[in-house]
């Protein structure tokens, strides 16, 4: 559990919150569980192209 607290806090920017009150503290994990999302959405999306270049290197 540490280590995916770290990785949120350095890659989606949790240790710092821009955001006030309790409303904006549970408004930031909110972001950073979208972007998270984001990520792992577009990087399935670009997979497929990714694949055929690794498999063109390959052969």
């Amino acid at each position: 559990m540490s280590s995916y607290y770290h990785s949120y806090k350095s890659d989606y920017q949790l240790g710092r919150n821009h955001l006030k009150g309790k409303a904006g503290d549970h408004a930031n994990v909110v972001l950073a569980a979208a972007a998270y999302n984001m990520a792992k959405l577009l990087a399935w999306f670009y997979w497929p192209q990714y694949s055929k270049d690794l498999f063109r290197l390959i052969d």
